[in-house]
This record gives structure tokens, sequence and C-alpha cells, in this order.
């Protein structure tokens, strides 16, 4: 369950669709987005308490006005798009990711209480530690490592992922992304769910303990760990990374362009493989839209109107993930 976003419901009704194909996960492998939609099938039960979950009051009371953040004024918002669409891939800085986030996210992550039923899958959600303290953004990087992968799952995952290494370590010399991927077993689910949906620039990073973490972003397609972990990997051919946004972002902080990134993973081989490269049009009412207000000189994410549509789109996100998963191939 690799990213989705503020579309993230999909990823329910796929499962769904795999329990209805009699091809329900063991695990399910998920980074930003997708790890609450994880988080919530292995909490509940059933698909209907799953998806009612989406719709209820509180889910949408959480997410329908997320507060600004220090980097949502758009006259130095459109300075750092400019500087990063126009900055080389290879990092030379320490990424400023505790100023020039978006929207404040509210502590308290809407993950509901565990329950243990039967065929209850696994989870593990992907982040990322930093590797460098708020006082060091903006110094010269050195060639230093800034970020160390992270799995946070079970334990017993461990001896597979270790085998694995980063990918994003392995597309240039001086990587800002260190080899090994570190296994966490010890994170509350509320904060592996915080971290794993904490995109740089978007959100502000998470703190735990001491430590700073970002979110799945450092590997919106692992792959290579579901191959090391299963026998068989159910798989999601997913869009293009957009060139202005998105992928400055990724470069700025990883030094890795994410379209070369997709296309390599395009190429490997899963034993099913989900088609949601249509996700945008299909659904071009996410939960939340970003609105440029001039007026207020602020870049803001609004959401639904009324509870109605937020309850109207979630299940529209739905059926399109239970589609796609019953047209996988």
């Amino acid at each position: 369950m690799a990213g989705g976003g503020f579309r993230f419901g999909y990823y329910l009704g796929i499962y769904a669709a795999m329990q209805a194909r009699g091809q329900p996960p063991d695990l399910l492998l998920a980074s930003c987005g997708g790890a609450l939609a994880a988080a919530l099938i292995q909490a509940l039960p059933d698909n209907d308490s799953r998806l009612e979950y989406l719709c209820a009051e509180p889910m949408y009371q959480y997410w329908r006005n997320l507060p600004a953040g220090p980097g949502s004024r758009l006259t130095s918002l459109f300075r750092e798009l400019a500087k990063r669409r126009l900055s080389p891939q290879h990092c030379k800085k320490v990424p400023d990711l505790f100023t020039q986030y978006l929207f404040e996210l509210p502590p308290k992550i809407p993950v509901p209480v565990r329950s243990f039923y039967e065929g209850q899958p696994a989870i593990a959600l992907i982040g990322a530690e930093l590797l460098f303290q708020p006082e060091q953004a903006g110094q010269a990087r050195h060639n230093q490592a800034l970020f160390r992968q992270i799995v946070m799952g079970p334990d017993a995952l461990s001896p597979a992922i270790k085998r694995v290494a980063a990918p994003l370590s392995q597309y240039e010399p001086h990587s800002t992304v260190l080899p090994d991927i570190h296994c966490r077993s010890d994170l509350p689910l509320e904060v592996a769910v915080r971290i794993a949906i904490s995109d740089m620039y978007y959100f502000q990073p998470a703190e735990f303990a001491g430590n700073y973490y970002i979110g799945g972003a450092i590997d919106l397609l692992p792959l290579e760990i579901g191959q090391a972990l299963a026998s068989e990997v159910i798989a999601e051919r997913k869009p293009r990374f957009d060139r202005w946004l998105a992928s400055p972002a990724l470069i700025s902080v990883f030094g890795v362009e994410p379209n070369r990134r997709l296309m390599d993973v395009m190429r490997q081989s899963a034993d099913t493989w989900i088609d949601t490269r249509d996700m945008r049009q299909m659904l071009p009412e996410p939960l939340l839209q970003k609105r440029l207000e001039w007026w207020h000189n602020q870049l803001r994410l609004r959401g639904a109107t009324s509870h109605a549509e937020h309850r109207q789109r979630m299940h529209q996100q739905w059926q399109y993930g239970y589609q796609r998963g019953m047209a996988a191939q």
C-alpha cells in the first residue's frame, strides 16, 4: 500500500477485492497514506467497519481543515519551489524540513483501538530517521548520509529486511540515504502511522524519544522488501510523479529523480499487479485539496464542505480501489 496521498481510502477497496479473489495478504507493507489504511485493516475485523470508520465524523473533523504551517506563505513557497526546481540532483546542503513544511498535522492520529480477529494481517510501515538535528538545516552536507530507512513492524521481519539495501542508497555514490534498513518494533502504532504519513515539506517531521522522522517517501515503491518477505507479492502500478512539485521535492531531499526509481520498479516482477495509474483522473476530488488563497497569502488545504460530501468521497475511493483490485492481473 504505497502512497495514495489524500486518496488513501482506495486501499481499503483493494484489500476487499483481494479477499474476494481469494488472495488475502498475510502482510501489508505500507507507506504514506497507505499506512493509515493498513492500520484500519489490522485494527477492524471487516470491510464495512473499516469503510464506516473512514466515513465517520471523527475522521471528517480531523482532516477537514489542517492548520497552515510556516512554509505555506505564498511568497516564500514560490521562492522555495523555484529553488528546488532549478537545483542540481546532488544534495549539497542539509534540507530544512523543520521550517518549510506546508501544514500542521495534529498529534492525535485517528487510529482505532486494535482488536484481534481471525485472518488478521500483520503490517509493516515505511519511514525514515533523520540523521541530523534542526540546527543543522542549511549547512553544507559534505556528502554525509542524512537519512536511514526504517521499517516499523514485527521483529520476525528483521532477518529478511536486513538482506535488502535501501533502494535510494543505490543511485549515486554519495547518497543521502544509508544502505542499511533498520527494523523498529518498539514504536506505538499511532507513532508509526504519524511517521509514515509525514511527507517532507508537507508536514513537520515526527518526533519520538528525542529523534526525528519523516514519512514513507523514502521508499514509495517497496517492491524489493516485499520480495524479500514473501513468496507471493501483490504490487501497484502507479502514475508518474509530477515534475513541478513532487519530483523537485524528492530530489532536493534524497538526490534521486523519483520517476527513474518508478521505472526501475515497473521493470521488476510481481505476482499480481494492480493498475492505479489513472487514480488522479478517476478520483479528481481527494480527501483534501490545495487552495491558493491569494487574499491571505497562503496555500491552504480544504476538505469536503459537509460530512455528507466527505462520506461520498470516501465511498468513491473505496469503489475505485475495489474495481482496480478485481481487475488486477
